[in-house]
């Protein structure tokens, strides 16, 4: 059987590194096809069943799948209503996003899969990550410098979440964490509040906090303080190399008072100082 392999440079609409596209229209399968990029589709309603790599399974309605450039699949419905939104990225920028937070994502878990990874998402969450993919791709045409930017924050934002060097991002349905604590969650990876941090999250906990701390730690092997500066951290990073913003300025806008704290941190996760990792990372587009 002959595999069709898609190409980027025929396929991409963003400086022919991303394609972002929503799909409710599909014949009964797809063709078995590679491709020289990665994929990430997130399915909105219905299931299908994905066959990849010889193996095959069924992806359920809330899943989020990530394919790599080396699997070779295909996919039909497994029923008659499917709606998927999907992401199509370049090596080159995929790397790009890992830069920002290459500490804090395990990306061997991602490469050495036999099977491509796919996530159960609640419905907020999956509702949430559409929504941040779907705003991204609205200035695609007028700007699309912003829309490239705005998908690489998501993407890396995407990365960390499922592929934590702790696997503590992972958002996959628990039937025994509550329901209060998966929308608290959520709600803090908001920037609006995880610079305001533990007091946003004791305020909107419906529980004191020694028992906030204790449910944090036994569903999401973190403390919530951790979780909140993994968080701050990322948004730094980004802030470091996409702004030429002031250290002290970086640190405020990510939710640090003390410079000398997020000094602390940053370092924690990165091994280098803000400064390092500014001068190491960011790559001018003036020259």
């Amino acid at each position: 059987m002959k595999i069709k392999k898609l190409l980027a440079e025929k396929l991409m609409n963003i400086d022919n590194d991303i394609r972002f596209a929503k799909h409710s229209v599909f014949s009964a399968s797809t063709l078995m096809h590679t491709h020289d990029f990665h994929e990430i589709f997130v399915i909105n309603k219905g299931n299908v069943i994905h066959q990849a790599n010889g193996l095959q399974k069924t992806v359920t309605e809330n899943s989020i799948v990530f394919i790599r450039p080396s699997d070779i699949h295909c996919y039909r419905k497994a029923n008659r209503e499917l709606e998927l939104v999907n992401i199509a990225l370049t090596e080159s920028l995929l790397a790009s996003c890992l830069a920002f937070a290459e500490n804090l994502i395990d990306i061997d878990h991602y490469y050495t899969a036999k099977f491509p990874l796919s996530f159960t998402l609640t419905t907020p969450v999956k509702q949430a990550v559409i929504k941040e993919l779907t705003l991204a791709a609205e200035n695609i045409i007028s700007n699309p410098a912003a829309s490239k930017l705005k998908f690489k924050i998501a993407i890396t934002a995407l990365f960390v979440r499922f592929f934590s060097s702790k696997m503590t991002g992972n958002d996959t349905v628990n039937v025994d964490v509550p329901q209060w604590l998966i929308d608290l969650k959520e709600m803090m990876r908001k920037k609006e509040n995880f610079i305001i941090g533990l007091p946003k999250m004791q305020a909107t906990a419906c529980c004191s906090v020694e028992h906030l701390c204790r449910c944090w730690q036994r569903y999401f092997n973190e403390t919530p303080t951790e979780f909140i500066n993994r968080l701050r951290i990322t948004y730094a990073s980004f802030m470091l190399c996409e702004t030429d913003e002031k250290i002290a300025t970086v640190a405020l806008e990510s939710g640090f008072v003390s410079l000398s704290h997020f000094y602390h941190q940053f370092k924690k996760y990165f091994t280098i100082s803000p400064r390092a990792y500014r001068k190491l990372k960011k790559h001018s587009l003036i020259p």
